[in-house]
């Protein structure tokens, strides 16, 4: 699998830009354009067919760690807030008002 961000030699071409940062937010599509601004390339890199398909198995699982990642976040999160609240003794009017402050 070729790498889109080095010259044969190793050498960065460019740096990330904020979409290809958040490339399993992107389409394959969207990440390849993001890519060809990032790195200043000709074109999109999944324009050529054989390097999409090479990319699409490995982006869609890696699309899944990351969501099995921010799931296993989100749940960590609330067992935090939920021992943090009990060991403050927060009653349950507590908590709503202190959650409702939070998304503020």
């Amino acid at each position: 699998m070729r790498s889109f961000g080095q010259d044969a030699k190793g050498v960065a071409l460019g740096k990330l830009n904020e979409k290809a940062q958040v490339w399993w937010e992107q389409s394959q599509t969207g990440l390849g354009d993001a890519l060809k601004t990032s790195f200043k390339l000709k074109r999109n890199p999944f324009s050529n067919p054989t390097a999409a398909d090479e990319w699409e198995t490995y982006l869609t699982g890696k699309r899944k760690d990351v969501e099995t990642l921010r799931r296993q976040l989100v749940d960590a999160e609330a067992d935090i807030n939920d021992r943090v609240f009990r060991l403050f003794k927060l009653t349950s009017e507590d908590v709503k008002l202190l959650l409702r402050e939070v998304e503020h």
